[in-house]
């Protein structure tokens, strides 16, 4: 017996909800990769004539765990398979919350 109503929805799951998961799951995978390669963390280094080259200009010899040499590793090597996992979840979460937001704010009366 399916608990489908009129709408369309599932229960607590609703289509916008549904919708902000995805897409902060989405955005969890994809934003980082593209904020870092666009200010020049690539697969190969510091990406010469980017902002991330001018940075490391003037910050000279990088320093071991700091944000710039975590930008590097993070560039070179990608996140861990930990980090991916945690940070897609709770974006997951949180565009469920904001979905369900929307949700309430844009329900007609």
């Amino acid at each position: 017996m399916s608990t489908e109503d009129k709408s369309g929805n599932y229960g607590w799951f609703t289509k916008t909800k549904v919708a902000g998961a995805v897409v902060g799951a989405g955005a969890a995978i994809v934003a980082p990769y593209a904020v870092l390669s666009g200010l020049g963390f690539s697969a190969k280094g510091v990406a010469a004539g980017s902002i991330a080259a001018g940075i490391q200009a003037g910050v000279g010899n990088v320093a071991a765990g700091s944000a710039f040499a975590a930008a590097q590793s993070v560039g070179v090597a990608g996140f861990s398979a930990a980090t991916t996992v945690c940070t897609t979840a709770i974006c997951a979460a949180t565009g469920a919350v904001t979905g369900s937001a929307v949700e309430k704010f844009t329900k007609k009366s």
